[in-house]
C-alpha cells in the first residue's frame, strides 16, 4: 500500500502540482470520524484550493473539468497500482 500511496504521489506531480506547497481546505467530510478511531485516511480531490474558490456548498459550485481529468487518471491509477500488489 505504501508503494502504491508513493506512487499515485509521484503521478499528482507529474499532472502538475510539481512544487506547489501543501494546502489545506477546510472541508466538511466524514474522514475526521475515522481519523478519531485510528483508521488511516487519505482525502484527494480534483478543484480549486477553496470553499470560496469552489463556490462550495451552493447551487452553482464548480469544479473545472480538466482537474477532474487529472484526479480521475490519478485515482485510476492508484487502484491499479494498489490491486496489482495483491
Amino acid at each position: 500500500m505504501q508503494r502504491a500511496l508513493a506512487a499515485a504521489g509521484r503521478r499528482e506531480r507529474a499532472h502538475g502540482r510539481a512544487g506547489e506547497p501543501q494546502r489545506r481546505a477546510a472541508l466538511h467530510t466524514d474522514a475526521r470520524h475515522y481519523t478519531a478511531s485510528d483508521v488511516p485516511t487519505v482525502l484527494y480531490g480534483a478543484g480549486p484550493h477553496s470553499i470560496e474558490q469552489a463556490n462550495a456548498h451552493r447551487a452553482d459550485e464548480r469544479l473545472p473539468l480538466a482537474d477532474l481529468a487529472k484526479a480521475t487518471q490519478v485515482v485510476a491509477l492508484t487502484l491499479l497500482d494498489l490491486l496489482s500488489e495483491a
